[in-house]
């Protein structure tokens, strides 16, 4: 009964936020309708499997919203004054010397990156991922 009145009421003022070349089949209230209320002849297993066009319109939507949503918190981020850390190439030798394997080439690039990234004045959206030796 609530969702019936949710989308009788407020349906028609949700924004259509795909570009119309995406919208091929479901535009927003009609997804929501058939998903929340679906005909007699729906496809039931389309619809449990989440497979249905009207659920996949809504996921795409739900996906492209939360990749908005990183590359705001991102462009925000950036905009953020950090300090400047510009360490000694000698310090950086002095650390690898003491190394007990000897640094990939993908190690080496990353390190390189990393100070890069240091030198300048917004914070360093990094994450370094790799294999661990034996």
């Amino acid at each position: 009964l609530f969702v019936e009145q949710a989308l009788n009421h407020h349906a028609q003022r949700l924004p259509e936020l795909l570009p119309s070349q995406f919208v091929t089949h479901y535009d927003m209230q009609a997804a929501l309708r058939y998903v929340h209320q679906p005909p007699a002849n729906a496809n039931i297993f389309e619809l449990i499997e989440g497979k249905h066009p009207a659920q996949q319109r809504l996921i795409f939507e739900e996906l492209v919203a939360h990749q908005i949503s990183l590359l705001t918190r991102r462009y925000y981020i950036q905009s953020i004054a950090a300090p400047v850390i510009s360490p000694s190439k000698q310090i950086a030798s002095q650390l690898v010397a003491q190394l007990p394997f000897q640094p990939t080439n993908a190690q080496v690039r990353v390190s390189a990156e990393i100070l890069a990234d240091l030198k300048q004045n917004k914070p360093m959206l990094r994450l370094v991922q790799g294999d661990v030796g034996a």
